[in-house]
């Protein structure tokens, strides 16, 4: 083995794991066992290229070098010492603790440890920051001086500064005395014990270093004077400052390298993610296939990950992806969000808002818990009870309500009986009496024992109660990021069970905010295989490895880099005295990482979004500059800008034929004016929500108001203006009657309902149907003949006859004896006819060109429908009354158009009605077009189309 230390300098050209390994078949005097080797890498994936490296050169058995990560080597020095690694809850509780004992002038000391949690966590970040640097109490006299003065800070923040080293000498004592310590402090203490864990190495190589804060310096350096470390760096130190601060910490000088870059570089903008995921696949696609194994996908934003992943997979097979996900983006957090904000929400009677009830009885993990034989048991309960909440059921058991207690649920024999039923029709005789232990047990575990939890391993067992649940006897399996995510929440319930502070007294509200603040970050890193096949990583998963063809994604500004105010409780001031800044170091850092990525490669393709809320990365706007500045030319670099084609997206959803028995039930079916205006948006809503019949998954409050407004002024409407109702007897009705009247309407449903958007909400109500009663007073009819009138009549199309259905909110008689039907709008009303420039030819009226013309066949189908059915009546035109402006919208024009014009226009329209119903039976597929304005984000049946 050679003995002297040294530094070993490579270009950011040449590949670093390459060179490794030949430095290691170098390096050993024993063939092929490099077991007295030890590596050291910031991250542990550079590991298995080295160790396919050493394979392929050696091309037999060998015995591997030991390979660890920074994080991984302290954290065994620290476990040497017997000394386990405190969890958050313990350093938050001890910080408090410290505070709270002693520092009460501070007004800190007047915070709950729920408030006061997550200040305690940015101290705890700034005492780990100080232990990393070896920041010394000396150094920190400076600041406490100055605090003692003041910064431009609140007093709460002087008040900490100035007691700094006694938060932080009090801090280290007190995880000594437990025989705890942090990741920082066990950095901060490794050099004391590095010689002794590698005492039985005869090598230890440092990997590809960059930036080494000062306890990683001291450590290595304990190494590299014992002239036991050898340490490879790649690019020329005179353009990277922390390579020349490896110089100069390390006392060694070094031989020149030049970097340089390829000139096949590619820039390509791309609308949004979506767009991104289908270009860089479009790309990734002309690789040569020999080549996929050298080429990488680099995802620095992982909002985009499902996209850009779903896509690769659609033409390739073997896909390798390492990249962090945030955890709070699973359905299991998602669940654990919604459980903590239903049991805030909870009223002073432990009844629950409806909302925070059904999103979690929802939930899929939920939802589909094996109680008893298969999943589906258990979705027959919880819809049915989710149904027994729809305002549109008119049998709901609960529709007006707002908070429901459990027990009403679980005590109801009606709902009992009506689930009961239908397990029974669907699998096997099911008793009501065990509906009703089934729903107790189901309540138990996401309700009860949340309800009063009062310390925090009252809450830990809570938590393992449903982590359990979920894990053996539902369908956490189906979702790989759902496994991570529940080690994670496994891992919350074991610090809460084993805190130092865990039989302590807490209120449910504290104790919750507690949970809320633990699962507000995590990553779950999705580690694959690096030996085969295209790899899809992260930013920073790629430190370290070279590749031939590389496609980075998302690089907007806010992206590459990504930094973060590392303390934003600490001023700014403070970490530039202590020369400790962060956002400055990090972009350099992500600056060395991107250069040496594409310094490392042949091919580069660099994708950003292009829109209003991104600018382009600095780093290709360096790399513009660079090529401006060589070639002399301010347009040197082109920009690709991929316009996918919106066939592209309608291409990529499915399609449904028209089988026999689909033309067969579209023959007999009940066509509304909602059906129809479906299949004008879209034709796969239409398919998916009439056809399959699929029900839509709406938010409940949106819903819940919508809905409850719609009923409650429908139904005042119709009592207050009903059939047989005269003009004469609307002028006899006196304000305080009419007031009086909605008065008691208003209550009726919204009577349960307390928060101050419904409050307000009741006033507009009231302002806005007293705007009514004075329009209806001015305007001319002569009486309502009739309301929420049910009309149904079939309409002949191409010989074929068919169903037409409505229900009319009011009809009235005018003076002349004609008849104006009213639909009442009490959202925003649109005009259902948006071109009033008709083509004439009817070879032209396609399902695209109605589609500009006619927004909704409402009107058109009430005009058609009374006329029908009663043959002696003319209906003059026909309204929507928006009561939101108090204003009414015609079908038909009312001042310019004679009755034979009227007559024209409507019978053009009834044309373009008949053509969309021919198009719905014709034998063209259910599918996308190209010029549907379907609003995808907003259609509940929006992955169903990316299946």
């Amino acid at each position: 083995m050679k003995n002297k230390s040294k530094i070993i300098n490579i270009t950011l050209n040449d590949s670093i794991v390459e060179y490794t390994a030949k430095y290691l078949l170098d390096l050993t005097d024993v063939e092929n066992d490099f077991g007295k080797v030890a590596v050291i890498m910031t991250s542990n994936r550079p590991s298995m290229f080295i160790k396919r490296e050493l394979a392929k050169q050696i091309n037999k058995p060998f015995v591997p070098p030991k390979f660890f990560t920074f994080e991984e080597l302290v954290n065994s020095i620290s476990g040497l010492q017997n000394k386990k690694k405190i969890s958050k809850i313990d350093s938050s509780y001890i910080i408090y603790d410290i505070i709270h004992n002693n520092l009460k002038s501070s007004s800190f000391y007047q915070y709950t440890y729920s408030t006061f949690f997550q200040w305690a966590n940015e101290i705890l970040n700034f005492i780990n920051l100080l232990d990393l640097e070896q920041i010394s109490n000396d150094k920190l006299l400076n600041i406490q001086m100055q605090a003692d003065i003041g910064f431009d800070v609140p007093k709460s923040i002087n008040d900490l500064l100035k007691n700094i080293s006694f938060i932080r000498e009090e801090f280290h004592k007190r995880i000594e005395s437990l025989n705890k310590t942090t990741t920082a402090y066990s950095y901060y203490n490794a050099a004391k014990h590095i010689e002794t864990y590698f005492k039985d190495f005869d090598r230890v190589i440092l990997f590809n270093p960059y930036y080494l804060n000062k306890s990683e310096t001291e450590m290595f350096k304990v190494l590299f004077n014992a002239d036991k470390l050898d340490i490879i760096l790649r690019g020329d130190k005179n353009n990277w400052k922390y390579l020349n601060k490896i110089y100069k910490d390390f006392n060694s000088v070094s031989k020149p390298v030049k970097d340089s870059l390829t000139d096949n570089i590619h820039f390509y903008s791309a609308y949004d993610g979506y767009s991104q995921a289908c270009l860089v696949k479009n790309l990734v696609q002309k690789v040569p296939q020999n080549e996929l194994k050298d080429t990488v996908v680099i995802v620095p934003d992982n909002t985009i990950l499902q996209a850009v992943t779903s896509e690769l997979y659609s033409v390739f097979k073997d896909i390798n992806i390492a990249v962090g996900y945030p955890a709070n983006k699973t359905t299991i957090f998602s669940l654990m969000k919604d459980l903590i904000k239903t049991h805030l929400n909870r009223d002073e009677n432990s009844k629950y808002y409806v909302k925070d009830f059904i999103s979690i009885i929802s939930n899929p993990l939920v939802k589909n818990i094996r109680f008893i034989g298969l999943p589906d048991i258990t979705r027959i309960i919880i819809h049915e009870i989710i149904n027994n909440f729809d305002f549109s059921n008119k049998k709901a058991l609960f529709k007006m309500y707002q908070f429901v207690s459990l027990n009403e649920i679980q005590n109801n024999s009606e709902l009992h009986e009506t689930i009961s039923k239908k397990i029974t029709s669907y699998w096997q005789e099911v008793s009501p009496e065990r509906v009703k232990e089934l729903i107790t047990q189901l309540f138990d575990i996401f309700f009860y024992k949340f309800e009063n939890v009062s310390t925090m391993y009252a809450l830990g067992k809570a938590i393992n109660g449903i982590a359990d649940i979920i894990t053996q006897k539902s369908l956490i399996n189906s979702y790989s990021f759902n496994l991570g995510a529940m080690n994670i929440i496994y891992d919350i319930a074991n610090q809460l069970l084993n805190s130092i502070c865990s039989n302590n007294i807490f209120s449910t509200k504290e104790l919750l905010k507690i949970f809320e603040n633990l699962i507000a970050t995590g990553n779950i890193n999705l580690v694959g295989s690096p030996l085969k096949g295209l790899q899809v990583l992260g930013f920073m998963e790629s430190r370290g490895l070279s590749f031939k063809n590389v496609f980075i994604v998302s690089m907007s500004d806010s992206v590459i880099p990504n930094v973060k105010d590392i303390n934003p409780l600490i001023p700014k001031e403070v970490i530039n005295l202590l020369n400790i800044g962060y956002s400055e170091r990090e972009i350099d850092i992500q600056k060395y990482q991107f250069y040496s990525l594409i310094s490392g490669a042949k091919n580069v393709s660099l994708i950003y979004p292009c829109d209003n809320a991104n600018i382009r990365s600095r780093f290709i706007e360096e790399l513009v500059w660079k090529k401006q500045y060589k070639t002399k030319l301010l347009k040197s670099v082109t920009v690709n800008n991929a316009v996918l084609s919106t066939q592209l997206f309608a291409n990529n959803k499915p399609e449904f034929p028209k089988t026999d028995e689909i033309k067969k039930y579209l023959l007999n079916f009940n066509y509304s004016a909602t059906s129809i205006d479906s299949y004008m948006k879209c034709k796969l809503r239409f398919y998916y929500k009439y056809v399959l019949k699929l029900g839509e998954q709406t938010d409940y409050d949106d819903d819940h108001e919508s809905i409850n407004i719609g009923n409650c002024v429908h139904d005042f409407l119709n009592k207050i203006f009903h059939g047989g109702l005269t003009k004469e007897e609307l002028l006899t009705l006196d304000e305080t009657s009419y007031e009086k009247e909605l008065d008691n309407k208003i209550d009726e449903y919204f009577k349960n309902t307390k928060t101050g958007k419904m409050y307000l909400l009741k006033k507009l109500l009231k302002k806005k149907l007293n705007d009514f009663r004075t329009a209806e007073i001015a305007r001319p009819f002569k009486r309502v003949l009739d309301t929420e009138k049910d009309f149904n009549f079939q309409i002949e199309v191409n010989r074929t006859k068919y169903n037409l259905i409505s229900r009319m909110d009011r009809i009235d008689e005018n003076d002349d004896g004609t008849i104006s039907i009213i639909d009442y709008k009490t959202g925003t009303a649109k005009a259902p006819i948006a071109a009033r420039d008709f083509v004439f030819d009817e070879t032209k009226f396609t399902r695209q060109v109605i589609a500009k013309n006619i927004k909704s066949f409402q009107l058109i189908i009430y005009k058609y429908l009374y006329e029908q059915n009663n043959k002696d009546k003319t209906v003059s035109n026909v309204f929507l009354y928006s009561l939101k402006e108090t204003s009414v919208i015609p079908l038909l024009k009312e001042k310019t158009d004679t009755k034979q014009d009227k007559k024209i226009d409507f019978d053009i329209l009834l044309k373009q009605l008949k053509n969309i119903i021919a198009d719905i039976n014709n034998d063209e597929p259910f599918k996308s077009e190209i010029y549907d304005d379907a609003d995808c984000q907003k259609c509940p049946y929006f992955y169903l189309c990316r299946q």
